[in-house]
C-alpha cells in the first residue's frame, strides 16, 4: 500500500496527498482516474485507501492520524 499519491499532468504535480484524502474530492484528478477503472476496480482502490488510512499509513488523511490495526477512535468516520 502507499501512503501518498501524486497525480502528474503535463509534467506537473496536479494532486498530491494520502489516497483517502484525494478520493474525498469527487472532482479531483485522482478520483477521476480511479473512476475510470469501472465500478469494481474503483471500489477496490477505495477499499485499499481506507485500509491504508486505518493502518496509520494515510498520514492523517481524515480526522488527524490513524490508529493502528482497527483502533477506532471517537469521531473517526473512516469505518476502521
Amino acid at each position: 500500500m502507499c501512503d501518498q499519491v501524486a497525480v502528474i499532468r503535463e509534467g506537473r504535480i496536479d494532486e498530491y496527498g494520502p489516497p483517502l484524502a484525494l478520493l474525498e474530492n469527487p472532482n479531483g484528478a485522482f478520483s477521476t482516474l480511479v473512476n475510470e477503472l469501472g465500478d469494481e476496480g474503483a471500489a477496490r482502490v477505495r477499499e485499499l485507501a481506507l485500509e491504508a488510512s486505518c493502518l496509520g499509513e494515510g498520514g492523517g488523511a481524515v480526522g488527524g492520524g490513524g490508529g493502528r490495526g482497527g483502533d477506532r477512535r471517537e469521531g473517526d468516520d473512516r469505518g476502521c
